[in-house]
C-alpha cells in the first residue's frame, strides 16, 4: 500500500504546500484547477517511480472532475482541497478500491464514494 506521504513526496508536495504548479519539459505552464493539476502530477508515468496503480487512480479522479461524471458539489470540494489532502484521496481510493481500472474507477467506485471523500 502506498502512504499520502510517499504519493506526496513523489510530486515535492508536504502537508504545508499550498499553491502547485505544473509545467511541461518547454517549461510551459498546464492550465486547471489546483487539484486538477496535482492529479495530472500524478497521473504522469514517466515522472515519479509510484506504482501504475497510483498513476491510474489519479488519471481516472482527474477524469472524473473534468469531464463532469463527480456530482458537482463533491467535485467542488475536491478542488478545494490542499494538495496534500489531494494525495491522501488518490491514497485512499488506491487503498480501497478493488478494481484499479479506469473503467472501476470512474463508473463503480468513485460514484459510490464520492461525498466520503469531499468530506475528507
Amino acid at each position: 500500500m502506498t502512504s499520502t506521504r510517499q504519493i506526496a513526496q513523489a510530486i515535492k508536495v508536504t502537508p504545508a504546500t499550498r499553491k502547485f504548479e505544473l509545467r511541461d519539459e518547454d517549461g510551459l505552464r498546464y492550465d486547471g484547477n489546483r487539484a486538477e493539476l496535482v492529479l495530472a502530477a500524478l497521473s504522469r508515468t514517466d515522472k515519479s517511480d509510484l506504482p501504475s496503480e497510483i498513476h491510474t487512480v489519479a488519471y481516472a479522479i482527474r477524469k472524473s472532475l473534468v469531464t463532469a461524471r463527480m456530482n458537482p458539489v463533491a467535485a467542488g470540494r475536491i478542488r478545494a482541497l490542499t494538495p496534500y489532502q489531494v494525495c491522501g484521496i488518490v491514497a485512499k481510493v488506491a487503498a480501497e478500491c478493488d478494481e484499479t481500472t479506469i473503467g472501476g474507477i470512474c463508473d463503480e467506485w468513485l460514484p459510490k464514494h464520492q461525498h466520503e471523500l469531499a468530506a475528507a
